[in-house]
């Protein structure tokens, strides 16, 4: 067996063993194997297998004593291990080659045999195969002269392999010195062999990419393994192992949860009944478990841990299992589930524990983190802050800044719920410090990633200094904590305004109201004047859990009684059992909030009559929210300016209704800002007044739409899809037509009510410029900016099929022209990044379509999608919709809105809030009366 490994490059040891241990067991085998010790060959194979299941020498040594047993059947399961680990190993083909002899299929052997010795790297192999061979005709008592006879000619059939393997060897040894080396005579040699084995082939690819990512060549990396991927043989299902290795490799170059998730699941489908568990599978699973945490899929991240526990146990996965069992007592600290507390602290208490042992102490401080909140949940407040302390000065020391801000941030949220908010609040500003000074060096996409698992000490420190009664640092807190790319987009030397900035910019009969979510169901907002800023607070905890259980736990099918006692509002029914609260805020969550949400928008967006009076409920329940508590202070005056935090920027408070049956836009002007800063910064962006009026687009024609939808694809093709798309976008591409093909867009109906408004927009204002059917395409928007006529017009109306994608803010955008020959090099979709490169003087950008206010909501930034493109063209305000809209309504809001801008030379404010109080009156018919109708489209900006 002295031949065996001789071509194993890349061996697939976990970080959690030693490679001179591994080397050591191995020499074991050898010694053994010289003096014919079958029970000491099979007891280093057990080992090897034991504790380096990701390696294929144990599997390979133990095929090969299963073959000195004549034990045939066991070695075929070895060997078909050794196949999915390495295909590409001497060794492991001689004794494949040996097994399907003794099985009787010379052919078989005499293919496999000469797969060995296209492998050989000196002229001593033979004589070591004979000698293998030797052994088992001693051990079995059979004459094998044949397959002597089959590794002889093998021999000279394979004339130039070591020539080849010296190729292969010297640019391996090149690819880890970061030297170029072509290895094509070796790939040649190996298609030249009648019998071509296209594993080996695929392996050198695969062995290939790994030196490239050892040596932290990342872009050549990548690629190699995107190639490696791509081979025939791989998509058909072979080299499952190497495909998954090289998926977990690939995963780290995604920002995206998303799309680690696609690639961890398409690596586990590789090895899936593969191995009954391996190092591999562990490492999937910790990428799929990072994601979800990344993406604050708990109950998912909570799975993935379970199952990564399981099958890292199997194998002495230390790492791994300390892992999962932090990830599994950190969701109990967080689960209202019957029996949490108790699972947390015992999970925690043995992840502590034995992390003491493993000698990893990142490891250890991530664990203690979580530990320390279990302790304090058990009301051992004393010794969990000492834990966080000698763990946070443990990271400070150590230049860990991201677990140091995790730290501050758990310490902090700690006094503050011991109600010590002065110091809580110091705590928070330092973890803040860390994670600004941090996101100074990343990329913007990578800034909303941090800033969105960061924003919770944002969050702490504006409910820290709510109880302070601070409010010019609660305001400070508030602005830092959204639209910080936008900002960054516009200028990146815009100061942050401060609160006497803001309030020598109001006017008197202007207010800001600034609201922040502090616990769920919980409003703090800051109320701003020209002369005045005060805090406001609501928490009705009582109303929020009454909703639940009369239309949150109605949707979720969650019963309000059990054994025909009904809960209080203290308890409910989890998993069947009843749950008592001692603080029954805990009985009402961010995810019930989230969904209190959704069923509003739902209930909006009906044109259901029946449902009519539970749209009323909803709005008042709203207005008693978040308007009634700052009544007072914005009594008397015109005009809200409102900036929203998370999904309660997908709310129209204009609609909302107080006790005496009027909305909100019945007393006020209502119009929204992404953050004080920007819309400071908008204040000295003023255009000149003699531009040209309105340029007006509408009435394009589109290719068919596909009747069937777009072809049926596996999620992991649909994220490397967005993945493509991602790309393509950040190197600033413009024509993505395959991708977007592939993901379903395509042609659409033609929507006849867009060339009515706009032909009616050209009565309204007579000298506008009206671009219809084949002059709105997207290559005439494009040449219109070159040209600089963009920038000549006060307003730009766009009515077409728009969509916003929360889960994908990059591909939000509208339709353009479909013209049957195409549109040159554009692919016929304005989407948001393209949008944003437009260079606009506009006071008004309107996108009369469906949906163009929404988009993907990020903590500490906002709504990410076409506001942001806009503002970021140049807009000065933006008119969008916040749902599906009506055709025949949409014609006449707008057309009162541009009657109010021409004729009556109102404000953008003013010509907006006007035309929907003209809707409301009932003027143009109760129908159209509804908010359902007039109260999607809102005004962002300035």
């Amino acid at each position: 067996m002295r031949h065996f490994i001789t071509f194993a490059f890349f061996l697939f040891i976990s970080v959690a063993c030693k490679a001179q241990d591994y080397n050591e067991t191995v020499q074991s085998f050898q010694q053994y194997y010289k003096v014919d010790d079958l029970a000491g060959m099979k007891q280093i194979a057990h080992q090897l297998v034991q504790y380096y299941p990701d390696d294929y020498a144990g599997y390979a040594f133990a095929a090969y004593t299963s073959l000195l047993e004549n034990k045939l059947s066991e070695a075929e399961i070895n060997l078909q291990s050794v196949q999915i680990l390495n295909p590409a190993d001497l060794g492991s083909y001689s004794i494949a080659a040996y097994a399907a002899f003794l099985n009787g299929n010379p052919q078989e052997a005499e293919k496999l045999m000469n797969y060995a010795f296209q492998l050989k790297t000196n002229t001593a192999v033979l004589s070591e195969i004979l000698e293998d061979i030797s052994q088992l005709e001693r051990f079995l008592q059979k004459d094998l002269a044949a397959l002597k006879t089959v590794a002889q000619e093998a021999d000279k059939n394979t004339s130039g392999a070591i020539s080849a393997m010296k190729i292969y060897a010297d640019c391996t040894a090149a690819w880890w010195q970061k030297k170029e080396c072509a290895i094509t005579e070796t790939l040649n040699y190996l298609n030249s062999q009648k019998f071509k084995n296209e594993e080996i082939i695929a392996q050198i690819q695969f062995n290939r990419a790994s030196a490239y990512y050892d040596t932290q060549q990342w872009d050549q990396a990548q690629k190699a393994y995107q190639q490696f991927l791509e081979l025939p043989i791989v998509k058909k299902g072979h080299l499952g192992f190497a495909a998954a290795h090289s998926l977990l490799r690939l995963s780290y170059f995604d920002a995206d949860g998303e799309l680690i998730i696609a690639k961890a699941n398409q690596g586990l489908n590789y090895i899936e009944g593969l191995l009954n568990t391996s190092f591999i599978q562990c490492e999937l699973l910790m990428r799929k478990m990072h994601a979800y945490a990344e993406l604050n899929d708990l109950e998912n991240k909570f799975a993935s841990a379970q199952h990564l526990l399981s099958k890292a146990e199997k194998i002495n996965f230390t790492f791994a299992a300390l892992k999962a069992k932090n990830t599994i007592g950190a969701y109990y600290i967080e689960s209202r589930k019957p029996g949490a507390a108790g699972l947390a602290y015992k999970y925690l208490f043995e992840a502590y524990n034995e992390s003491l042992k493993f000698n990893e102490p990142d490891l250890q401080s991530e664990i203690a983190t979580n530990y320390a909140l279990a302790l304090w949940k058990r009301g051992e407040k004393s010794r969990a802050k000492q834990m966080v302390e000698k763990e946070y000065e443990y990271s400070l020391k150590n230049a860990k800044y991201l677990d140091a801000q995790n730290l501050a941030n758990n310490l902090a949220f700690m006094f503050y719920m011991n109600e010590d908010y002065g110091q809580a609040a110091e705590l928070f500003e330092k973890a803040i410090a860390i994670t600004e000074n941090h996101l100074k060096k990343l990329p913007q996409q990578e800034q909303l990633l941090v800033m969105n698992n960061h924003a919770g000490a944002y969050s702490g420190l504006v409910m820290s200094y709510r109880n302070l009664n601070e409010t010019e640092k609660l305001f400070k807190a508030q602005d830092l904590n959204r639209s910080r790319i936008l900002k960054n987009n516009l200028n990146k030397n815009i100061p942050q305004v401060s609160l006497s900035q803001v309030q020598s910019l109001l006017a008197n009969d202007e207010v800001m109201l600034y609201y922040s979510n502090g616990e769920p169901g919980e409003m703090i907002v800051s109320v701003i004047t020209s002369t005045s800023a005060e805090i406001s607070y609501n928490f009705p905890i009582d109303d929020w859990l009454t909703i639940k259980r009369k239309f949150i736990n109605i949707v979720n099918k969650q019963p309000n009684s059990i054994n025909n006692y009904v809960t209080k509002l203290n308890e409910e029914i989890v998993d069947g059992k009843l749950v008592s609260y001692s603080d029954k805020k805990q009985g009402f969550t961010v995810k019930d909030y989230d969904q209190f949400i959704s069923i509003s928008r739902e209930f909006l967006q009906s044109h259901d009559e029946k449902l009519a009076d539970l749209q009323t409920e909803f709005l008042k329940h709203w207005y008693q929210f978040l308007i009634q508590p700052v009544a007072n202070q914005i009594q008397g005056k015109k005009t809200l300016l409102i900036s929203a935090e998370g999904k309660l920027g997908f709310m129209p408070f204009e609609a909302f209704i107080n006790s005496s049956n009027h909305y909100l836009i019945e007393d006020f002007n209502v119009k929204y800002i992404p953050s004080a800063t920007i819309w400071a910064s908008l204040q000295n962006r003023n255009y000149p007044a003699t531009r040209k009026s309105l340029l007006a687009m509408g009435g394009a024609t589109y290719a068919k739409p596909k009747t069937s939808g777009s072809e049926n694809r596996s999620m992991p093709d649909v994220y490397q899809i967005k993945n493509q798309l991602s790309q393509k976008i950040s190197e600033n591409k413009v024509n993505l037509k395959e991708e977007l093909s592939l993901l379903g867009f395509g042609g659409a109906n033609y929507l006849a009510g867009t060339l009515k408004e706009v032909q009616n927009l050209k009565m309204i204002v007579p000298d506008a410029t009206v671009l219809i059917n084949d002059q709105m395409k997207e290559s005439d928007i494009k040449r219109l900016n070159k040209n600089d006529e963009l920038a000549k017009y006060k307003w730009l109306h766009i009515a077409t099929h728009g969509f916003a994608l929360d889960n994908f803010p990059q591909l939000s955008g509208v339709m353009m022209m479909q013209p049957p020959g195409g549109d040159g090099e554009e692919d016929m979709f304005l989407l948001a990044h393209e949008i944003a490169q437009l260079n606009l003087k506009a006071d008004m950008a309107v996108l009369s379509a469906c949906e163009t206010a929404l988009g993907k909501v990020y903590k500490g930034e906002g709504v990410n999608g076409l506001n942001s493109a806009l503002l970021t063209a140049g807009a000065n305000n933006t008119l969008l919709s916040l749902w599906p809209v009506n055709d025949a309504g949409t014609m006449i809001l707008m057309t009162l809105v541009y009657n109010n801008l021409n004729q009556g030379q109102m404000s953008v404010e003013d010509a907006v809030n006007t035309a929907k109080r003209e809707m409301l009156s009932g003027k143009y018919g109760a129908q159209f009366a509804s908010p359902v109708i007039w109260a999607p489209f809102v005004i962002n900006g300035k």
